[in-house]
């Protein structure tokens, strides 16, 4: 089965901040299991109830959400407590506001893209000390990013008028350009130390893998429709989403099937999707 949609999408969803109004978003939470196989889901709960913009989630630990909140006319990193149900904001900047947090490893410290009133945009770190945020890199205009180890990411560069893949070390200073007009949707594949980026011409997409130990690219595979936000299941199946349903796709063979529908009467679109590292939760984003 093959299922066909288009999105349109601007090339910085940080920049819609400033240009566009948000769109309103909810981050939504729902238990998952398997039982001789087969997947069985919980009811969605809705984890934000925020006026706004709530989205961009990543796991700052088992237990523990990270993502992006409206917060008095602007957009914080906030912290969710699944074990206590409270939420918590990690950063209140009023020069600025705050997209993509994710823990940097072994370290104490939460990386984000920080778009300031300014119109300048940067990659910051936010020690959770509560020390003053600094710029990782002073000069990239980072838009999306996934840390490989505690000094090398790989991110997105806001060029010209599209966003090229970089390989990026914090310890040397480095950002160097590995391909050129990608997507946002940047994750690392389970099992593996290569990571996945998308990109997509003619509302067709690929899915690639970036090696950073030896810079080598290659193909996982072509689709013959297209796709903004996926997440690896497993080593060789991920996920995306197309209005309300989440399907898996094998990489291997190419099957597709359908893997979540939300029912949700709220909801009529689902964007970014995460399982959590025991594979006991669901999180995706509804619009």
């Amino acid at each position: 089965m093959k299922v066909a949609f288009f999105l349109l999408f601007g090339l910085m969803e940080v920049c819609s901040a400033v240009l566009f109004a948000q769109t309103e978003t909810e981050i939504f939470a729902l238990s998952m299991q398997s039982i001789d196989g087969n997947l069985s889901f919980g009811s969605p709960e809705n984890i934000t109830y925020n006026r706004g913009y709530d989205s961009q989630p990543s796991f700052f630990d088992a237990n523990t959400l990270l993502f992006s909140s409206t917060q008095n006319g602007q957009t914080d990193i906030a912290r969710y407590s699944f074990e206590n149900k409270t939420k918590t904001w990690l950063s209140s900047t009023p020069e600025g506001s705050e997209y993509s947090p994710l823990l940097i490893p072994g370290d104490q410290a939460v990386s984000a893209i920080r778009l300031d009133t300014t119109g300048l945009q940067r990659l910051y770190r936010y020690p959770l000390s509560g020390e003053k945020s600094k710029p990782i890199f002073e000069e990239a205009k980072i838009g999306y990013h996934v840390w490989i180890n505690a000094r090398q990411l790989l991110a997105t560069v806001l060029v010209d008028n599209r966003m090229d893949l970089s390989f990026a070390d914090t310890e040397k200073g480095s950002i160097v350009n590995v391909f050129q007009d990608v997507g946002r949707s940047l994750h690392r594949i389970p099992n593996s130390k290569k990571l996945s980026f998308v990109q997509t011409t003619e509302e067709r997409s690929t899915v690639y893998a970036f090696d950073p130990l030896t810079g080598q690219i290659e193909s996982l595979i072509a689709l013959d429709f297209s796709i903004v936000d996926m997440y690896w299941f497993s080593a060789t199946t991920f996920l995306y989403s197309s209005g309300t349903k989440i399907y898996a796709l094998d990489v291997s063979s190419g099957e597709v099937a359908l893997f979540y529908q939300s029912s949700l009467a709220n909801v009529e679109q689902i964007t970014r999707l995460l399982i959590s590292p025991d594979k006991t939760q669901l999180i995706f984003v509804g619009e």
